[in-house]
């Protein structure tokens, strides 16, 4: 409980170090710590991730936060070292946590299309 505390407050606007802002967006961003996020459609965004250690070996919870209207979307676990968001609203500043559980915890922000 108190990871996913702290991964939503890393979520907030006012904590974030640095934001992207994109007009369009191309195929894929990469972002510092292995996050990329590309627009595979109107409103679905596709987080892909790396991780350095054996993937099995994590869980993944995963965060979306619109920034915009400082709303939690979704939070969700996975396996898997991507995930498919989708019915995100055109012309908000989303960001994608992704926490690894052992203290990997990454962020980037995507807005546009």
């Amino acid at each position: 409980m108190k990871r996913l505390l702290f991964m939503l407050l890393a979520c907030l606007p006012f904590l974030a170090a640095s934001t992207n802002h994109f007009s369009t967006i191309p195929a894929a961003q990469p972002a510092s710590g292995g996050l990329a996020l590309t627009n595979t459609a109107p409103g679905t965004i596709l987080a892909d991730w790396t991780q350095t250690n054996p993937p099995a070996l994590y869980t993944y919870t995963v965060a979306v936060v619109d920034l915009t209207s400082r709303q939690l979307v979704t939070t969700f676990q996975t396996t898997n070292l991507s995930a498919t968001v989708g019915n995100l609203a055109s012309g908000h500043l989303y960001r994608f946590t992704v926490d690894n559980g052992a203290g990997s915890i990454i962020n980037e922000d995507i807005s546009g299309w």
